[in-house]
């Protein structure tokens, strides 16, 4: 019996790429407001580069939001945000990406209608 349907919704069933591109912008204006001076651009393609190179806990102990926020940390603290606020930091800009991202979706036209 079928337990499970699994449907990737990324840029198939739903127009995901433009949603990124507005949650990197609300994480960069986040993180410019607490550290004006910050790269915005090196922070967000740094996160970008460990997230696709592990989007997940290959061990499955972590969950996703707490493993990108994760991400996010140890980005700031390798563009030199001081550990503790870059802890901080991290979750919030996971949050943020998060809420930003998933209160922007929307199917593809027709997909309802499936």
């Amino acid at each position: 019996a079928v337990r499970a349907i699994f449907f990737d919704l990324d840029d198939t069933l739903v127009l995901t790429g433009a949603h990124d591109r507005s949650a990197y912008k609300a994480c960069g204006e986040l993180v410019a407001s607490r550290h004006p001076g910050i790269n915005r651009d090196a922070l967000i393609a740094t996160y970008q580069s460990r997230l696709s190179g592990a989007p997940w806990d290959p061990d499955d102990k972590t969950s996703v939001r707490e493993w990108r926020a994760r991400h996010w940390t140890s980005a700031l603290q390798e563009i030199e945000v001081c550990s503790a606020d870059a802890l901080v930091l991290g979750s919030e800009l996971q949050r943020c990406f998060d809420e930003v991202r998933l209160g922007e979706l929307r199917w593809v036209e027709g997909v309802p209608d499936l």
